[in-house]
């Protein structure tokens, strides 16, 4: 917002925050985040990490502004929980026009409209779509597919493919992720013995 307002701060790092060292990081450009700068770290360290990042007061009217100017470009129901973090219900929208491309239309719809750089993640809930937001910046677009879950769905339909044929039953079931570090999570709930692809899904995805 600061340098579509003023282009001379194009490409340089910027802080805005307090502008005493006692003050809180509010928001921080790329440029600064690539030395460890991020929002609510104060001031001080701040100005230690990037001694060449200038110091922005901020502008709360001028943000409401913006803000309202981007919520009004999205023409559907848009849940906000920042000023400058909104997030939008796409499902339903892929049986029509594909989500990528309708969501990638918006994308530059908003930058044509307000002159704003935008950056945004798409994927199947708002946790993963604010990190590949996150990933995404400055200015670009990430997608993250809903590909786990069907991983899950296979192994859960193998399974289950598994204990019919064999003629059993199950009471218990456990999902465990490993991730790359080897940490390891597990969840485990007991059901009514059972053997049914819908049920054992279901409760698959809940654990999930």
């Amino acid at each position: 917002m600061k340098r579509l307002r003023n282009s001379q701060l194009a490409g340089k790092p910027l802080i805005t925050g307090g502008l005493s060292d006692r003050g809180v990081v509010t928001s921080c450009s790329c440029e600064t985040r690539c030395y460890g700068v991020h929002a609510g770290m104060p001031i001080r360290m701040a100005k230690q990490l990037c001694e060449e990042a200038l110091i922005l007061r901020g502008d709360m009217e001028a943000y409401s502004k913006y803000s309202a100017d981007v919520t009004q470009v999205i023409a559907v129901k848009a849940e906000s929980t920042r000023i400058d973090k909104h997030y939008l219900d796409v499902m339903g929208v892929d049986r029509i026009f594909g989500t990528w491309k309708w969501t990638s239309e918006l994308h530059q719809t908003i930058m044509r409209e307000t002159g704003l750089p935008i950056s945004f993640g798409l994927s199947v809930n708002k946790t993963v779509s604010k990190i590949a937001t996150g990933q995404a910046k400055p200015n670009g677009a990430l997608q993250v597919l809903i590909t786990l879950n069907n991983l899950l769905v296979a192994m859960t339909e193998k399974l289950t493919f598994m204990l019919r044929q064999q003629e059993k039953l199950t009471s218990c079931i456990t999902v465990k992720i490993r991730y790359a570090n080897f940490t390891t999570y597990t969840q485990q709930i007991m059901i009514p013995y059972n053997a049914d692809d819908h049920i054992l899904i279901r409760k698959a995805k809940v654990l999930f």
